[in-house]
């Protein structure tokens, strides 16, 4: 006698293997989606980070302040990031009137994504 088809013990192992392989795939696209957020997250407030010292870039620096923070929101990409400018917060760099020392730092959603430093001068 023959035998055809497939016994449904068969079919069981096979589904319960088939569901082992797609739970694995797709928690990791799950991650990998989590990991791609966040790095869109970070470049736009690299961006954002940019955008702020970019129009600062055109002022004089004496006439920056020498002391304080300043946010501005700045839309990248359809996220909004908190931008704060902080000046002067190494004093070394602020002893001239022609240069200040500025610190930047980009928030999306209250979490710091970006911070960087540089000094602006004067240059003749």
């Amino acid at each position: 006698m023959s035998q055809r088809g497939v016994s449904i013990m068969e079919s069981l192992v096979s589904m319960s293997i088939f569901m082992i392989v797609t739970m694995g795939i797709a928690g990791g696209s799950s991650s990998f989606m989590k990991f791609n957020t966040l790095s869109e997250q970070k470049s736009g407030a690299v961006a954002a980070t940019q955008q702020a010292f970019d129009k600062l870039r055109f002022q004089d620096p004496s006439t920056l302040p020498t002391s304080g923070t300043i946010s501005t929101s700045v839309l990248v990409g359809g996220r909004n990031y908190d931008v704060r400018v902080s000046y002067c917060e190494n004093s070394l760099y602020c002893a001239s009137f022609s240069q200040r020392h500025l610190t930047a730092r980009a928030y999306y959603r209250n979490s710091k994504m970006y911070q960087v430093e540089t000094v602006y001068a004067l240059l003749k």
